[in-house]
């Protein structure tokens, strides 16, 4: 969301937001963070009746802008009257309340906004709402945002605006906010706790991850106990089918093939894909495409978006019966974990090497990126690859536990050899993130090759804490 705000700011015109949200985060910190010098008008959705909200409103554009608004004035009347020749972000948090105070708060905003997206107005609309479907609903055809012209042929129309999930801050957010951690605590902390805007203000950056592990997580009275199962009980009447979903993920599943043959016994292949797209729409779950395939292409795999909750499906919830019951304590529980903590780092490396690319690509490899993904095929798969804003691209793989860095390089070869991705560039850097420094035999490689980058964990946390 921060970035498509930004970007919509810098651009001009009327831009329109859509934003869903999910539970641990702060959207409006961020909100005001990400328009920066521009005047923001902003109403969280207070639990009065609309004409408190609309006087909430009217006085937030008195203070903000000078501008005076007529006693009753009606939605349409208090946006309309706000000035279109200066940039300016209006925002409203929490749709399904102010349509519940009152039902034409859609319509009258929705035509506020049809007048508006026809001007050159320097505006940007943001709505937010933790419920995604309340937002798709004002969207879609049909919806108070569409012309009813539009209805005739959708095909033509296109959805308006910029669907933006705020998505979770990422590494860089929990290294900047644990400074005195080593590189490997901040890797451990990020893959075991994640980066949510609960997890960074909850978590003690004077004791280590795993203190943190137990303190917030393993005992019943932390506040994140049970948080993914918490979310989804909030989201779903009937969470199970989810929450299958969300552990088939944490254990490895990637593919839609993963998921069928997993869920076979709870949900059937032909009603699979509305509880992906619900848990996409939450910004639960990621869907990638490989970077070589086409954009319709069904060369798709999907993932946790939060690597708290892949640690929590996975290792934590089998748990989690003995924990509440107390026939388990959170000390006797983080001594049983502890074996399975490296490995879970090690499985979430590729991750961070994706992470390094897509934020770092300037000051690892001189140039930002253009785009930034998995890559993968017949006899080829890397967990990350990108084009350069120069033109470069860019192949990355993780030397992590027993594999060295030479053996990485080898294997990015290789998948040169079986991609088309960016073949015929002049420069194709070939990098890969360590947690230690690389071997001998890597290094004297780096040093003869300057499109051979070798990236240690404690360089990423150096970059990410600038």
């Amino acid at each position: 969301m921060e970035n498509a705000l930004r970007e919509a700011i810098s651009s001009g015109g009327p831009h329109l937001l859509w934003v869903p949200f999910d539970a641990g985060m702060d959207p409006l910190a961020r909100l005001r963070d990400a328009a920066g010098e521009v005047p923001l008008l902003h109403l969280s959705a207070p639990s009065l009746p609309d004409r408190h909200a609309r006087e909430l409103w009217a006085r937030q554009a008195h203070a903000v802008l000078g501008r005076e608004s007529a006693a009753g004035a009606s939605w349409e009347q208090l946006l309309s009257a706000l000035p279109e020749d200066r940039p300016l972000v209006l925002s409203f948090l929490g749709i399904a309340a102010l349509l519940d105070a009152e039902k034409r708060w859609g319509r009258e905003v929705g035509r506020y906004w049809s007048r508006i997206r026809t001007t050159s107005a320097p505006i940007v609309l943001v709505l937010m709402e933790r419920d995604a479907q309340v937002l798709a609903a004002l969207r879609d055809v049909g919806g108070a945002f569409r012309h009813p012209s539009e209805a005739l042929r959708p095909d033509l129309a296109g959805p308006p605006g910029r669907w933006a999930p705020l998505s979770i801050p990422g590494f860089a957010a929990l290294a900047r906010r644990c400074a005195a951690w080593s590189p490997t605590d901040v890797a451990l902390g990020w893959a075991l706790l994640g980066t949510s805007d609960e997890v960074l203000s909850a978590i003690d950056p004077s004791v280590r991850p795993v203190t943190n592990l137990r303190r917030l997580v393993l005992d019943p009275d932390g506040p994140l106990w049970d948080r993914p199962l918490r979310e989804l009980r909030t989201r779903f009447q009937s969470p199970a089918r989810y929450a299958a979903l969300e552990r088939a993920l944490a254990n490895g599943g990637s593919e839609w093939r993963d998921f069928v043959e997993e869920l076979q016994d709870e949900i059937a292949a032909n009603a699979l894909a509305p509880y992906v797209t619900r848990l996409r729409d939450l910004g639960r779950v990621q869907v990638q495409r490989s970077l070589d395939a086409p954009v319709r292409s069904r060369k798709r795999r999907y993932r946790l978006s939060d690597p708290f909750d892949s640690f929590w499906w996975s290792v934590v919830a089998p748990l989690r019966s003995d924990l509440g019951t107390g026939l388990l304590g959170a000390d006797d529980a983080l001594a049983a974990l502890r074996p399975a903590l490296a490995a879970h780092l090690e499985g979430s490396a590729p991750r961070l090497a994706e992470d390094a690319v897509s934020n770092h690509a300037e000051a690892i490899l001189g140039a930002p990126v253009r785009e930034a993904g998995g890559l993968w095929g017949d006899g080829y798969d890397l967990p990350v690859a990108a084009t350069l804003l120069n033109g470069a691209v860019c192949y990355g793989d993780v030397a992590w536990g027993d594999t060295d860095a030479t053996a990485a390089l080898e294997r990015v070869s290789e998948a040169l050899r079986h991609t088309r991705y960016g073949y015929g560039r002049q420069a194709r850097f070939r990098l890969v993130l360590t947690h230690n420094e690389a071997d001998r035999s890597a290094r004297t490689l780096a040093r003869r090759d300057t499109l051979v980058v070798l990236l240690t964990l404690a360089e990423l946390v150096q970059h990410a804490r600038r």
